[in-house]
């Protein structure tokens, strides 16, 4: 009899032991494994006392540590910077001392001007996911150049207000400020663009694409658009043949570019407004389960500068992410925040006042 008793007690043991294994186990799993976060060199440009061409800063800053690593006097007014994606060169519109509005293709290794174009384009600068296109959009000209020797590829006289490229490099995509459309161009054979358009309606209402954003490596579009008595929703498209994949109704605006956090299926929609601190916050959207969450707004930040958000940046590793502010209308701060717990981590404030542009160079640098 005691042997049968003695089988069950061994077997009693080895299922305790079994289930503190898989409890170990489980509780082993459920902790995230220490993220790699990168050193990336964040970009800030900075203009202080008015329009003096001696008054205007370039700052980079560790974004590891928060440190300034140099600080360059320039001898032109930035109006926006892209980086192609291994940093190595990027691409700038300027207006120098002589008032001209030019693109620079730069060399960041060597420093060196790659290409430059005169042509007085102006607007917002979009690199394709090739990155053999560079397209110009929200300056009253709409322009495709060549990257990095900015041959002229297209230019129209349109008053584009924000586009990008679809999944192949070379077709695009633009939204005119006012029109219910999307417009397309397929300029694949340079002898013989063809240009199309795609109606934007919502129960039965005539919508305005407001801003967007492409996730090239998912091939997807995310499209905001308002409708109707001051209504907007979000729409996901796949952005090789602009079928609709979700969409869902907004319970308030965005007015600030959306960002994607590199590695994960959210996008990042701000709202920015300098008359009430309740109307200032980032929202963070989920295209693949279609859901809207709150992230942050003015009440969770406690900062020298009033919380109003103007423009966001991630990190390639998607470790952190820096917001722009705009406190009144001339001073702007950094605020570099942790996304997976929210925590400020950083408070950049440049000595030399403004933080009007900040772009990440996705070089990491701890490698």
């Amino acid at each position: 009899m005691k042997k049968p008793l003695l089988i069950w007690l061994a077997i009693l043991v080895l299922l305790v032991f079994t289930v503190f294994l898989l409890s170990c186990e489980k509780n082993y799993i459920t902790q995230a494994p220490e993220e790699h976060v990168g050193d990336y060199h964040l970009f800030l440009y900075s203009i202080t006392g008015g329009a003096a061409y001696d008054s205007i800063w370039a700052l980079e800053y560790s974004t590891k540590t928060g440190e300034i690593i140099d600080t360059i006097k320039t001898p032109f007014w930035l109006i926006d910077l892209i980086y192609s994606t291994d940093g190595t060169s990027s691409a700038l519109r300027i207006y120098d001392e002589n008032g001209s509005n030019t693109v620079l293709a730069i060399n960041n290794i060597t420093g060196d001007t790659l290409a430059s174009n005169f042509q007085n384009i102006g607007g917002r600068l979009f690199l394709s996911p090739d990155e053999q296109t560079l397209m110009l959009a929200n300056g009253g000209n709409f322009a495709l150049l060549a990257f990095p020797n900015l041959d002229s590829i297209y230019i129209e006289e349109i008053n584009a207000h924000w586009g990008g490229f679809m999944t192949d490099g070379q077709k695009a995509f633009y939204m005119v400020s006012g029109i219910d459309s999307l417009f397309f161009i397929d300029f694949s054979d340079a002898e013989n663009i063809i240009k199309t358009s795609m109606p934007i309606n919502s129960v039965g209402l005539p919508a305005y694409p407001i801003t967007s954003v492409v996730d090239s490596q998912n091939d997807r579009l995310i499209l905001i658009c308002e409708y109707g008595d001051d209504r907007a929703f979000i729409r996901v498209y796949d952005s090789n043949d602009f079928t609709v994949l979700k969409r869902l109704d907004l319970p308030k605006k965005y007015n600030v570019a959306p960002a994607i956090r590199p590695g994960t299926n959210e996008i990042f929609l701000a709202h920015q407004y300098q008359l009430s601190d309740d109307q200032n916050y980032v929202d963070v959207y989920n295209t693949e389960i279609n859901v809207l969450s709150s992230f942050i707004s003015s009440e969770d930040i406690r900062t020298v500068a009033q919380f109003k958000p103007y423009h966001i940046e991630f990190t390639p590793d998607g470790n952190m992410m820096y917001i722009n502010l705009v406190t009144g209308f001339n001073f702007r701060a950094v605020l570099g925040i942790n996304p997976n717990n929210k925590s400020v981590i950083q408070y950049l404030q440049p000595e030399y006042s403004d933080a009007n542009i900040i772009r990440i160079n996705p070089i990491d640098y701890s490698e």
